[in-house]
């Protein structure tokens, strides 16, 4: 079963859709009727439909909704009491206004709990140069791992959720930048060298036990993410003539502006490997980023965070499929309060049952040993009693249950 999300889907409109603008900031409510209403439109207005067939929007989508429930603490969707209310909902456009111009947009809703986040999760337009390269401006995809250019599309991986030692809150994952970036591919021969660079700003996922504690002492709302100003860096894969497997290596610096903390200079680098055949899908990434204060003689070191992990499933029949994971990730922090080495590392090992009713389409299970506190603890008010009590539990495990779809 080899599976793939199509950037370009089935539904198409030639006209402007009101929903296209002005929706970050609204209700969920309100962003469902908005989308009804702009589709109802399109498809309902032959007058528009007529204006210019040569300038066409290319609708699509994914989402899903999980269920998760943990044996302590909270990770990933998943809480001691067990978490019904994970869900979410992205719808893509893109529009070919040219030969060469084509401007593309990802607007995505998420329900966790209570809360709701909506929000352009890219929006660029890309210009190109020549058969082989071209330009992106705007909030473009991210190109540094695997899965960072699609971020939420679970239809293309064997979890419900992304690997959190990587792309968990640790920012070792960027999903976007904002600013501008070359993409292209070169061939020679049998193999295929693909090449990204970018320059800009981002913001990357963030949260630890140590920031939690500290929100819990000041009586504030813990930071879930980092932003990053003066971005530079890239990514090379190559593609060997063998059929499935791509290797990737990525180099970023940046200065990191965490919440509460003055600018750092931060680096990353990282590998990636991705062997998927129609049974077999093998990804292994690694990453690791060094944060240093900022001066002329290069700066102090302040942080360093290693995360990796290996994920592999295989089609037993057409629609079952099994999946297993490991991966760890840990911190090391300079001259910070000494706390239990808990707090600062994370291991994990799950395993997975999907059933795949079509490719766009598919019902996942799995469970998550897990050891350590980086990534897994309690609420912030809970989470300072249980370490102030000395009950802070270290392992924690969690079933997860859910499905998702892609358009």
């Amino acid at each position: 079963m080899a599976l793939k999300f199509d950037p370009a889907p089935s539904i198409t409109l030639s006209c402007y859709t009101p929903w296209s603008r002005g929706i970050v900031g609204a209700s969920s409510r309100t962003f469902f009727v908005l989308l009804t209403s702009g589709f109802l439109a399109a498809t309902n207005t032959p007058g528009l439909l007529a204006q210019d067939r040569t300038n066409s929007i290319h609708i699509g989508g994914f989402g899903g909704v999980e269920f998760g429930k943990t044996t302590a603490n909270n990770f990933l969707g998943g809480n001691v009491a067990g978490n019904y209310s994970n869900a979410a909902f992205s719808i893509s456009a893109s529009s070919a206004v040219s030969e060469k111009l084509s401007v593309s947009s990802l607007l995505h809703w998420e329900q966790n709990g209570v809360d709701h986040k909506i929000e352009f999760s890219y929006a660029f337009a890309t210009w190109r140069l020549s058969k082989s390269f071209d330009l992106r401006v705007g909030k473009v995809k991210h190109p540094g791992n695997l899965y960072s250019e699609v971020f939420d599309v679970g239809t293309l991986r064997p979890f419900l959720s992304l690997p959190q030692t990587i792309y968990g809150g640790a920012c070792l994952a960027f999903d976007h930048y904002t600013g501008l970036g070359l993409n292209g591919k070169v061939f020679a021969g049998a193999w295929e060298l693909g090449i990204s660079a970018y320059g800009g700003g981002g913001a990357c996922p963030y949260q630890s036990a140590r920031t939690a504690l500290g929100a819990a002492l000041s009586g504030k709302p813990a930071a879930t993410s980092t932003s990053a100003r003066n971005m530079l860096g890239g990514r090379m894969t190559i593609r060997p003539p063998i059929t499935g497997l791509t290797l990737g290596v990525t180099a970023q610096r940046a200065v990191a502006e965490p919440v509460g903390t003055p600018a750092l200079d931060a680096t990353q680098i990282g590998g990636q490997l991705e062997y998927l055949t129609d049974k077999l899908w093998l990804r292994a990434e690694l990453a690791h980023t060094n944060t240093k204060t900022q001066s002329a003689q290069g700066g102090a070191a302040v942080f360093r965070s290693t995360g990796y992990y290996v994920e592999a499933a295989y089609f037993l029949v057409p629609s079952w499929q099994i999946a297993a994971q490991a991966g760890r990730l840990k911190d090391k922090i300079f001259e910070a309060q000494p706390l239990p080495a808990d707090l600062d590392y994370h291991r994990e090992i799950a395993i997975g049952l999907n059933r795949w009713l079509t490719t766009n389409m598919v019902f996942k299970a799995s469970y998550h040993w897990v050891r350590g506190n980086r990534l897994a603890y309690p609420n912030p008010a809970d989470l300072l009693a249980a370490f102030s009590t000395g009950q802070l539990q270290p392992r924690t495990r969690l079933f997860e249950l859910g499905g998702q779809f892609s358009f």
